[in-house]
């Protein structure tokens, strides 16, 4: 190494230790991924757990995300081989965050190598300090994308391989010696299939190599090794492929998010107002657009007479095109960090559009230019901390809930109010659940076991259920004289419909409610209902209703079981049969006769006898239901064959 240069190589370790650091603050402030970010890193690391355990039945491949989900089974099975567990889903189910922790890290780590590298590979290569430093800078440009990077998710995975793509790009434009060779050629078109197959909005930062091959023969060569590796990266989504497909035909047939709302290409006039909230959203990244779109323009038509050679020209056209199809994509379905691929590209763009302007040049004897760059480093990080606003003393101000939560409420029943992020783990663990697809009826049971007091309200269906099936609230209420809910609405309350039920009990004297826990910033609650147990289980009654013990085969070709007809009574209805199903599939079916909107399924075991996997539906009646008709039957909906057994029908009416 020459000895000259070192004091500028060490400079160039700077901005990626501010980077570590104000990122080891954050997870130091943000402490706990259930308490702000359950979703979607509880989603990641289920989806993990499934490929560690030989399930590619994935919940969560539309991003599609392969490489994060990869990464974490990579870790979970490192952890098996080494700790000689027998069990790796008790493990990761009984301490998630330490597995969170650990991938989230390793991605820390490696974008923190990723800023050092694309410092002193373009260093190296173009002998331009200035530019390597000012490349360094990429990072701090927007403050959520910033935020991102402690936790275990998508877009840190982007900022990492654009480092890298950002390198090569200013190698080829500031070095005459560069030449994309096979070697080249196949090292980037990995890169840019690797941010592909984490999130699709990456696809358009493939332009900008593409248009600096200096060959169509080496161009195809390009497409044609993105396209093997992207393949290759996808392969966790296979088994899931039609699903996968699906999920991108909706997105782009219907105008609403993930595909919601009506049908067509998009709406313009949301589309528009889109356009309009990207395009100041951020003052760089619009800067950065502006001068790259006027460039590539006046490239096209060749009016205009700047400082750049044939290099500069083609790799700021693949930039102008990497930004505007991003744009493209993400006004259909606005969120800011659908726009991190051009923010990651928004230092280097700014520098080439400085650099084509008469006059100015990055030249290692300016010694005014790392100066400059420095200044405009410190600024930038001042308002990105500015912006963050680390909490006092790093100190989450929500673990007030927390350790009231570990102290008071740790063992007792609680209902936990779907589903923003809290205090409780448990919503996270619900999260990875609910996308854990395929394992879904392995990992439920275990969380049953390990959460036996936990139910959860879905305020949209208004319906109260644990890990396996739903529940009647006077049935839980009767099951322990004290009772929490959890509610992080923005009103400050319990749901409407919910707190109805409550009232309706509490009029009665069968409960008594009160609040033991209010934060109007993040607008945390939790109440307690004390109940009297015997007065609640008095006004329950059983009746059973039907018991057959017949066997019933269900196939592909014969995929329902036959209906059973129930007049609604007022109360709860518990439907129950013995599956014997080598796939885990088959279900307990409640839905309305008359076509009112309500249906009801469940073909999670809640335990095992004889081999054999015992399924429960309750049917909880609604007042706009009572004398109405259900029916109930058992479905198959999978290609190899099911049974069932004791199959029965019990009412619990419930009279006050």
């Amino acid at each position: 190494m020459n000895k000259a240069r070192l004091p500028l190589i060490l400079q160039l370790l700077v901005f990626p230790a501010i980077f570590l650091l104000l990122q080891i603050l954050l997870k130091i402030d943000s402490k706990w991924f259930y308490l702000s970010f359950h979703d979607p890193t509880y989603a990641f690391l289920f989806n993990g757990l499934n490929i560690a355990n030989g399930s590619l039945k994935l919940g969560l491949s539309g991003f599609p995300g392969t490489p994060l989900q990869c990464l974490i089974a990579l870790n979970l099975e490192v952890y098996k081989f080494f700790s000689g567990t027998s069990d790796l889903t008790l493990s990761v189910l009984s301490d998630p965050e330490r597995f969170l922790n650990w991938v989230s890290l390793e991605i820390l780590i490696m974008n923190t190598i990723a800023l050092i590298f694309a410092g002193y590979y373009t260093y190296r290569r173009t002998g331009n300090f200035s530019l390597a430093l000012a490349l360094q800078l990429t990072p701090f440009i927007s403050v959520m994308d910033f935020s991102m990077n402690t936790v275990v998710m998508l877009e840190p995975f982007l900022l990492c391989t654009e480092l890298f793509i950002l390198s090569i790009a200013a190698s080829y434009v500031f070095d005459e010696k560069f030449r994309f060779t096979t070697k080249v050629i196949i090292v980037s078109s990995f890169l840019v299939a690797f941010g592909i197959t984490t999130k699709t909005v990456f696809l358009p930062a493939f332009f900008i190599l593409f248009f600096a091959i200096d060959s169509f023969r080496r161009k195809m060569v390009y497409a044609l090794f993105t396209a093997i590796f992207t393949a290759i990266l996808l392969i966790p989504v296979y088994p899931s492929f039609s699903s996968f497909i699906s999920w991108y035909k909706l997105i782009l047939t219907h105008t609403g998010i993930y595909g919601s709302g009506n049908a067509g290409l998009f709406d313009p006039h949301i589309y528009i107002q889109n356009i309009q909230k990207i395009v100041t959203v951020n003052a760089l990244y619009t800067i950065a657009l502006f001068f790259l779109i006027i460039a590539a323009v006046a490239f096209i038509i060749k009016s205009f007479r700047f400082s750049a050679g044939e290099r500069k020209r083609r790799i700021i056209t693949g930039l102008a095109l990497s930004f505007v199809l991003n744009i493209a994509m993400v006004a259909r379905h606005y969120s800011i960090h659908y726009l991190v691929t051009s923010f990651n590209l928004t230092i280097f763009s700014i520098i080439l559009a400085v650099s084509f302007i008469p006059g100015i040049r990055y030249r290692e004897k300016s010694s005014w230019m790392p100066s400059i760059i420095y200044i405009s480093g410190c600024i930038l990080i001042i308002f990105l901390i500015h912006r963050i606003g680390y909490s006092p003393g790093f100190q989450n101000p929500r673990l007030a809930s927390v350790k009231l939560v570990q102290s008071h409420i740790k063992n007792a029943q609680r209902i936990i109010v779907l589903e923003k992020s809290g205090p409780f783990p448990e919503t996270a663990m619900y999260h990875g659940l609910a996308y854990s697809a395929g394992m879904m009826p392995v990992y439920a049971p275990l969380l049953k076991e390990k959460y036996p007091a936990t139910y959860f309200y879905n305020i949209g269906e208004k319906r109260l259920h644990d890990w396996l099936h739903d529940y009647n609230l006077i049935h839980v209420l009767s099951e322990d004289t004290v009772t929490y809910v959890y509610s992080a609405l923005k009103s400050n309350t319990i749901p409407e419909a919910l707190m109805k039920e409550i009232s309706a009990l509490s009029g009665k004297g069968f409960v008594r409610l009160s609040t033991i826990y209010t934060d109007t910033v993040f607008h945390d609650c939790i109440y307690k209902i004390s109940a009297d147990t015997q007065l609640l289980k008095s006004i329950i009654s059983h009746s059973p209703v039907i018991a057959n013990n017949d066997t019933i085969l269900l196939n592909r070709d014969n995929p329902y079981g036959p209906g059973t007809k129930i007049k609604a009574g007022k109360g709860y209805y518990v439907i129950s049969a013995l599956r014997n199903s080598s796939d885990h599939y088959g279900s307990i079916v409640g839905d309305d006769e008359n076509g009112l909107p309500y249906y009801r399924s469940n073909g999670l075991p809640s335990l095992k006898k004889d081999g054999k996997e015992l399924i429960v539906l309750t049917l909880d009646v609604p007042e706009d239901l009572v004398n109405q008709t259900l029916i109930v039957y058992l479905w198959y909906p999978a290609k190899n064959k099911c049974t069932f057994e004791d199959f029965r029908i019990d009412y619990f009416k419930v009279d006050y």
